[in-house]
């Protein structure tokens, strides 16, 4: 149902149930070992397979010694010419089988149907079920995919082993079914350490004049629109626009954060609105937006050390436009708010584990960060994953510590609304789960019957609940 669905965890799926078929009975083995399954044909390679610990997703395992960790948890051969061949671990909190199946799997492996499971496989710590399926669409053709999944209380494990048809059953019995026999769950790393190591990095002088500059005004049935650039405290200036309602205040106030690829020009549509709902309302440029940015590249993400430096910068600069706000006498001090669409609402997280001024932040269609949005299962065969081994895993090491989902968990008192769609295939919905998890209270989470773009009844939702936040008129925005 399109509209308010408030959530602890997923409540609905994406497909209709038929396509998923229940596991049968677990088989266990007798006097109470673990049961074997009957090796399929093919020679067994001798491969040496060495032990990892993937704290970030709760787990642990073995994985072939040789290979090399493209993110926690996921392997590949360190050759590129044989990447067709990957070894994956995955915990998903808070998702059943069903849910996972439907939201990631299907799309990901592009079939249309998940197959009934060929056996179980209890190991020692999780209920196995195993199921095995041939690709047949591009990118994947020609490729088997071997899919173990155990779900339990807290949400669904996955062990998965894509291999060329030709070296499937050889795979299968040295690496996929000792991994299985291996993965055991472990405490889940605390974040805290990312965000205290880190907390230094988004400082700068409250004190140090902004430096604004007005570009061009214009009035706007009831509205001023300024567009204007202020000082940046790590370099450079920075590219914003200010919508003020025409009545005397005081007024709310609320910066908006638009997406990747995007600009401040995207949100002025919805930044009127929320100017004629009683707020003035500032939105800015992120650094890969800026004139500087587009001089080295016409990417959004560079995949170098400038990411760090612009996703440090981006946050430093919206604090600085709460700084901006705060020093308009017709705005209220108590009553500000952050509003982030995709990427504005994946930084919008870090945003506000950093900044204790406002008092809400909608996260809308938002994931963990650009790690996570970039590693995920359907990304193994572009962007980050065509880099040198070399080159990714230093811009893994980089990005990692300031992944927004580190920071999230840090909002309170300030409270959170996420607003995700499921059917949303560039966040999927695994991914919008994890980073609502994180989410610190109080929060809110809606679902929608929705892809990226969430639709009209959105907009009334978090209009209701900014009302009830900072106060202003939600019918304004109807």
């Amino acid at each position: 149902m399109v509209g308010i669905v408030v959530l602890a965890v997923v409540s609905a799926a994406c497909r209709p149930a038929a396509t998923v078929p229940a596991p049968p009975p677990t088989p266990t083995a007798a006097g109470g070992g673990e049961a074997t399954v009957a090796p399929m044909a093919g020679d067994q390679l001798e491969t040496e397979l060495a032990p990892f610990v993937a704290a970030e997703l709760g787990i642990r395992g073995v994985a072939p010694a040789e290979w090399v960790e493209a993110k926690p948890g996921h392997f590949m051969p360190a050759v590129r010419a044989d990447w067709d061949t990957r070894l994956v671990h995955e915990f998903f909190p808070g998702m059943t089988l069903r849910e996972l199946v439907e939201s990631l799997l299907l799309p990901v492996l592009k079939v249309e149907e998940w197959p009934s499971p060929v056996s179980g496989h209890p190991s020692a710590r999780l209920p196995w079920n195993l199921y095995a399926i041939e690709l047949t669409q591009r990118p994947l053709s020609g490729s088997f995919a071997d899919v173990a999944l155990a779900e339990i209380n807290a949400g669904t494990y996955l062990v998965a082993l894509l291999a060329p048809k030709n070296q499937r059953d050889a795979l299968r019995q040295s690496i996929f079914l000792p991994a299985l026999d291996a993965l055991e769950p472990i405490p889940v790393e605390d974040p805290n350490r990312y965000v205290q190591d880190s907390l230094a990095l988004f400082e700068y002088d409250r004190t140090a004049a902004l430096d604004i500059e007005e570009v061009g005004t214009e009035s706007r049935s009831g509205l001023t629109v300024t567009d204007f650039t202020y000082a940046s405290p790590k370099g450079g200036r920075v590219p914003a626009m200010v919508i003020v309602p025409d009545d005397p205040g005081p007024f709310a106030g609320i910066i908006l954060m638009h997406g990747m690829p995007g600009k401040r020009q995207h949100m002025t549509t919805l930044g009127e609105r929320y100017a004629k709902a009683g707020a003035v309302v500032v939105a800015i440029d992120a650094p890969h937006a800026r004139p500087e940015h587009l001089k080295r590249t016409n990417e959004p993400i560079a995949y170098t050390s400038q990411d760090r430096e612009e996703q440090i910068q981006l946050i430093v600069d919206l604090r600085r436009a709460v700084d901006l706000l705060l020093a308009r006498p017709d705005v209220d001090p108590e009553r500000l708010a952050y509003v982030g669409v995709s990427y504005g609402g994946a930084m919008g997280g870090l945003f506000a584990g950093v900044e204790d001024r406002l008092q809400a932040y909608v996260l809308v269609v938002g994931d963990g960060g650009l790690v996570t949005h970039e590693t995920g299962l359907d990304d193994v065969f572009r962007g980050l994953y065509s880099l040198p081994q070399e080159k990714r895993e230093a811009w893994l090491e980089a990005m990692w510590p300031i992944e927004p989902i580190h920071f999230v968990g840090h909002a309170a008192p300030a409270a959170l609304l996420f607003q995700s769609g499921r059917q949303d295939r560039l966040v999927p919905l695994p991914d919008a789960v994890r980073y609502q998890l994180a989410g610190s209270e109080p929060k809110d989470i809606m679902w929608y019957d929705a892809g990226h773009n969430l639709g009209g009844p959105s907009l009334r939702d978090q209009g209701l609940w900014l009302q009830q936040q900072i106060g202003i008129d939600a019918q304004a925005l109807q």
